[in-house]
């Protein structure tokens, strides 16, 4: 009975110690990329475990770049456009990406 006692006092010690230490952790900033219909937002969707990005078969459903995150969760994604579009929706992609790139963060 002291076994078992001192170990759940240790593996409450462990996840005590791992909570503090992933509430410490920074954020990282992720992009995808791709062309429409791959699976961009299925897969932030993978990643989150949830429905944080609006999918569609067959058809692009992402029209501008979404910031997708999530509280106490230490990514944050960028949901892009297909790059196969037009050229000047290409430009556009190309002038939004290079601003996330450059803009200070708080976090």
């Amino acid at each position: 009975m002291a076994d078992e006692q001192e170990m759940k006092k240790i593996l409450v010690e462990a996840l005590e110690s791992i909570q503090d230490e992933f509430h410490k952790l920074k954020k990282i900033n992720i992009m995808i990329a791709g062309k429409s219909g791959v699976g961009k937002s299925t897969l932030i969707n993978a990643v989150f475990g949830e429905k944080m990005a609006q999918t569609a078969i067959g058809k692009p459903v992402t029209d501008k770049i979404h910031l997708i995150e999530k509280t106490d969760f230490p990514v944050r994604i960028y949901d892009t456009v297909g790059f196969e579009l037009s050229q000047f929706s290409q430009w556009k992609s190309t002038i939004h990406i290079k601003r996330l790139i450059h803009k200070p963060r708080g976090r």
